[in-house]
């Protein structure tokens, strides 16, 4: 079984499958150290409607975006679709 783990709870941890997210700032600058470190690593989306993976650059550059309200609602399928989990993807 894989260690699953919050970013924020670790921050010092180098992010791999297992690493979730949430909104905090923390969380998201986990992500942005990572990316700075070089690491290739995706992201999963998971919402009401379906999954998404998108690259760590992305997510970072989405969730420090303050002109927006939510990060993700070019992923949505309608308006009733939400994201319930943010993941480091297993590939």
């Amino acid at each position: 079984m894989n260690d699953i783990w919050i970013a924020h709870d670790e921050p010092e941890r180098p992010l791999a499958f297992g690493a979730w997210f949430c909104s905090c700032d923390s969380c998201t600058m986990a992500a942005k150290a990572s990316v700075e470190r070089g690491d290739n690593l995706s992201v999963v989306l998971k919402r009401n409607m379906g999954r998404d993976v998108i690259s760590l650059d992305k997510y970072v550059e989405l969730m420090g975006n303050v002109n927006i309200n939510y990060p993700f609602q070019d992923y949505m399928e309608s308006s009733e679709d939400t994201v319930r989990e943010i993941f480091i993807a297993d590939v």
